[in-house]
């Protein structure tokens, strides 16, 4: 008579969820609470934060004549680089709001690639940060290296990796939390 597979603990699996416990057995917190509801809230809020700055900033621009005046060759405020700085500031600024989005899908799906995936994400913010303000000062070389709502963003970008980067790392809460793997 032949075994029963489905009987026989030492028989091989025959699917991906016999294969792999859904929840795996952890020691500490776990789950979507704790310091990891702050990363949660920070998640929700920054789509909305950085569309509300990509609405306020650049339609006037487009609207009022400022970026006929700032790209035309021989105006007076003309850099052959402000269109190509503009442009590059929308793109990356609607790249981080998608991002964001995405960062948000597998925080709540609770992926092992959200830790990685966020660090990366306020890793570059900080990138991004200094090299716009870098790019501003050779278009506008008597301005300084970061005026003050550059330098109170970037500020509030360095906090946030100061706190968030090493949480990620260390917390048992994460370890146990983001687990779930993308099939």
């Amino acid at each position: 008579m032949k075994p029963d597979a489905q009987h026989n603990p030492y028989a091989p699996p025959t699917s991906a969820t016999e294969a792999a416990p859904a929840v795996w057995p952890t020691s500490g917190p776990v789950g979507l609470s704790g310091w990891l509801v702050l990363v949660g809230l920070g998640l929700v809020i920054t789509p909305f934060r950085l569309a509300i700055f990509l609405l306020q900033t650049f339609p006037p621009i487009f609207s009022d004549g400022t970026w006929g005046t700032l790209t035309t060759p021989g105006s007076a405020p003309y850099h052959p680089l402000w269109a190509p700085l503009l442009l590059a500031e929308m793109a990356i600024n609607s790249i981080f709001i998608l991002m964001s989005i995405y960062l948000l899908f597998l925080f709540f799906r609770k992926s092992v690639r959200f830790p990685r995936l966020y660090i990366l994400f306020l890793l570059s913010n900080l990138a991004f940060l200094l090299a716009d303000a870098f790019a501003v000062t050779i278009v506008l070389p008597s301005q300084p290296f970061m005026d003050p709502n550059t330098a109170r963003e970037f500020g509030r970008s360095v906090f946030a990796a100061c706190i968030w980067v090493p949480y990620l790392f260390l917390s048992k809460r994460v370890k146990n939390t983001f687990v779930q793997t993308d099939a």
